[in-house]
């Protein structure tokens, strides 16, 4: 079982037991602390379709920023992207649509944003996703896309 420790801020894995119990833990990512600050922990995460850890974590206070990371099941960080800049605390993730292969992630904010994933090599690659149309696009702007093809989708 994958969990995050918000007090602590760490992505751990636990055995599940026979009986159904939780078993020991071992800690796949922790955050850590700069002069700033301690950094921003995991809000929301969720599975892809091959096992990874995909999370929202962050923030521009302390640490390298507001992210979505990519993350082995056995912890090694996969990848990692920015948000788009001056979009801060994306705060859940989860894949959606028929297919379950377009991540849609909400901000503390208020956004909503969306980003095709066409397969798990080049994750999140400018110009392999984030081609969406138009008329499923509100807001949408040049000055509205990170560098991995995220799509502003709405302002909740």
């Amino acid at each position: 079982m994958i969990q995050t420790s918000p007090e602590r801020r760490e992505l751990r894995a636990y055995d599940i037991l026979p009986d159904g119990s939780l078993g020991r833990y071992i800690v796949l990512h922790q955050f850590g602390e700069d002069y700033r600050g301690s950094q921003r922990g995991i809000d929301g995460m969720c599975f892809d379709m091959e096992g990874n850890i995909v999370a929202s974590a962050g923030s521009y206070t302390s640490g390298p920023g507001p992210m979505i990371y990519i993350w082995h099941s056995k912890g090694r960080v996969l990848e990692t992207h920015p948000m788009p800049v001056g979009v801060d605390t994306p705060t859940n993730c989860t894949f959606g649509d028929p297919d379950q292969r377009t991540l849609y992630i909400t901000t503390g904010g208020g956004h909503l944003f969306r980003v095709r994933n066409t397969t798990r090599i080049d994750y999140l690659a400018p110009g392999e996703i984030g081609r969406v149309s138009s008329r499923l696009t509100v807001g949408f702007s040049a000055t509205s896309r990170a560098p991995f093809g995220l799509v502003w989708v709405a302002r909740l």
